[in-house]
């Protein structure tokens, strides 16, 4: 269900995002925290319920593809629920668990991703398949002394030593660019939830995140995120 806000017609994402930013000059009084929660509870919506005109499909490929925009809302939302003022720690920890539920899944995507590329051999032919005439790979006729598809030995067995190593250094070939801030609004949310269950009397939850932000930092700091 949308929030109440996004009954005025004039409430899109480019108005949002410009009553949000603190730099522009429609912004002339700084938002109060409970105006923040209504603005970016509306954001987190309209980002995640994607309009009937936009193809679900590509607007869910989207966000598998790169989570940090709906990271970065949803900690900015659970920062706004503790600013409030009559802060809201259930709603905080509501936001930040999704983030860590997502970031978690992320990761388990790409390593299965990882893990299957590897088994399949897929990455041992970028280097070209070869179709014949040699291009790039033979020696001109597609024949010479290569390995019968086109490829010369040496080449062929480069790619694949390569493509062993990606397997063996964690998949580093495949890793998106977007990771490495994703783990880092990943660390975010997970202090704050530290906070938070500390607030709501939960000390057991608490000692497993900080836990988790332990092993996390120490896998970012090996370049391990994804083994």
């Amino acid at each position: 269900m949308p929030p109440p806000i996004l009954s005025s017609p004039f409430l899109n994402l480019t108005f949002i995002n410009s009553l949000l930013s603190p730099n522009t000059s429609t912004n002339t009084h700084p938002l109060s925290p409970d105006q923040r929660v209504q603005l970016l509870s509306a954001k987190l919506y309209l980002l995640t319920n994607p309009t009937p005109s936009s193809s679900t499909k590509h607007a869910s490929r989207a966000r598998m593809d790169d989570p940090t925009t709906i990271l970065v809302v949803r900690l900015d939302l659970a920062r706004a629920h503790l600013a409030a003022s009559v802060p809201d720690l259930k709603l905080a920890e509501l936001e930040l668990s999704s983030m860590e539920r997502t970031a978690s899944g992320v990761v388990r995507s790409l390593r299965r991703a990882r893990d299957e590329r590897c088994r399949s051999g897929k990455d041992r032919h970028w280097g070209g398949d070869g179709d014949g005439d040699g291009d790039g790979n033979g020696d001109g006729d597609g024949d010479g002394d290569g390995d019968g598809d086109g490829h010369e030995e040496g080449e062929g067995q480069g790619d694949g030593r390569s493509a062993d190593l990606g397997c063996r250094d964690g998949g580093a070939r495949g890793v998106p660019s977007w990771l490495g801030e994703m783990e880092r609004l990943r660390v975010e949310a997970l202090e704050e939830l530290v906070d938070v269950e500390l607030g709501l009397g939960r000390e057991g939850r608490a000692r497993r995140w900080r836990e988790s932000i332990v092993q996390l930092k120490a896998e970012s700091k090996q370049g391990s995120l994804l083994r």
